[in-house]
């Protein structure tokens, strides 16, 4: 039993010691990327930058071996941002093929992996380094439209247009989704959003009812129904409908964001304040 106690948690404690590797990597890149602005400012090298060099090499050494144990021990535990930062850290070292081979390892256990498998297309460029942005698009673009199901492509190709901006292309493809889910939070949220954007009141006011049909946040569209109202700057009518939403649903801490950006616009410092760090008590990882 304690053998099988021990092979569970052996990939749990690698994952765990993968984490911990990756912070180290990270604080000791911050680190060199501060020696190396100081030493442009000054004219001078520090002589740490060296050891932290030799420190970096040995960390990344630690990786590829966690790596390899945890394929052999549990592939499904290995994630695409491992095999993202080490695949990373050998081209720039010019090891491509131990990059093409780690990458192609993952895809084995992981074929649906997008991001890896953008990667791996960047991979092929001339210089992965210096990838023109508007061909990294048609790298992405390509990938996300081998996407075998219909639903999960539409979807993926709907969030990348919204994230570039093309607006009209995204909400064409979220429409798509949301005739055959018409329940669909995410399509609902973002529809709205690009609504708010482009300033489409007709879009705003069918939305904010889909949201209320399906109670979307929670609180009958309240929310919703503030969105639009500070929208339109009818500030009044955004507080009512937070006050109901957060009647309704006291711990929601978007709507409290919300109302402190409205208190803001009324003028209303002291509550502005109360509202945002209410919002921050209640998810302190949003940012706020």
């Amino acid at each position: 039993i304690y053998n099988l106690y021990l092979q569970g948690a052996l990939p749990i404690l690698m994952v765990l010691s993968l984490e911990l590797n990756q912070t180290k990597i990270v604080q000791t890149l911050q680190e060199m990327a501060r020696l190396e602005g100081q030493g442009k400012r000054t004219g001078t090298e520090d002589s740490s930058y060296v050891a932290l060099k030799a420190e970096l090499q040995q960390l990344r050494a630690e990786q590829g071996q966690l790596l390899d144990r945890l394929f052999k021990t549990s592939p499904d535990s290995v994630s695409g941002s491992m095999i993202l930062s080490l695949s990373r850290y050998y081209m720039s070292e010019a090891r491509s093929k131990e990059a093409a081979k780690l990458v192609d390892r993952y895809l084995r256990y992981h074929p649906d992996s997008v991001s890896v498998k953008i990667y791996k297309k960047m991979m092929a460029e001339p210089d992965v380094s210096n990838i023109p942005q508007e061909r990294v698009y048609q790298i992405t673009e390509s990938v996300l439209n081998d996407i075998a199901d219909v639903s999960k492509r539409n979807m993926a190709l709907a969030q990348n247009y919204h994230a570039r901006g093309q607006l009209d292309k995204a909400a064409e493809l979220y429409e798509k989704i949301l005739k055959a889910e018409p329940d669909n939070k995410t399509v609902i949220n973002s529809l709205f959003d690009i609504a708010l954007v482009q300033g489409d009141a007709k879009q705003i006011r069918r939305l904010a009812d889909i949201a209320k049909k399906e109670n979307v946040d929670s609180c009958n569209g309240d929310y919703f129904a503030a969105r639009a109202a500070m929208k339109q700057k009818d500030y009044k009518k955004a507080i009512e409908k937070l006050d109901s939403c957060l009647d309704k649903q006291p711990i929601f801490s978007g709507a409290y964001m919300l109302r402190s950006a409205v208190n803001v616009a009324l003028g209303k410092e002291t509550d502005a304040i109360a509202d945002i760090e209410k919002a921050f008590e209640l998810n302190p990882l949003n940012g706020v």
